[in-house]
């Protein structure tokens, strides 16, 4: 029997040129390549997808990235049971400074006093004069 190595997907939602979203699935693992562009972003368009795909090829597929969508998380376990599900580092980062840039405007309501955003979000070495100021 041959060795068939084992899969990572990457699961995003797109818009190209300002047309409507379309998701994007690529496999990051053992070979970054696109596989396909589906023509929306509506859950019952992606399970197709994935409910199509030979059992063999749903077999190795062992972790998806995705964001932060609940919606694609439980479906991702319900068509791929025993997938690892896991949230895209660059989505993960995103939301981490949404949320620091939210506590710093509450704190600013809170104390009327302006708190600059910057080194908040950037690396201390990385901050201008005026910002490390």
């Amino acid at each position: 029997m041959d060795y068939l190595p084992v899969l990572a997907l990457s699961i995003d939602e797109h818009s190209f040129r300002g047309q409507d979203m379309m998701i994007t699935i690529t496999c990051v693992w053992p070979e970054r390549r696109l596989i396909a562009i589906l023509p929306d972003d509506r859950l019952k368009t992606l399970e197709k997808f994935l409910k199509e795909l030979p059992a063999s090829v749903r077999r190795r597929i062992k972790a998806v990235c995705i964001d932060f969508k609940e919606g694609w998380r439980k479906l991702i376990k319900r068509v791929l049971p025993g997938v690892r599900v896991m949230v895209d580092h660059l989505h993960a980062l995103k939301d981490a400074n949404r949320r620091v840039d939210e506590a710093r405007l509450i704190e600013q309501q809170v104390t009327g006093q302006r708190i600059p955003r910057w080194p908040l979000v950037k690396k201390e070495e990385d901050l201008t004069e005026r910002q490390a100021a």
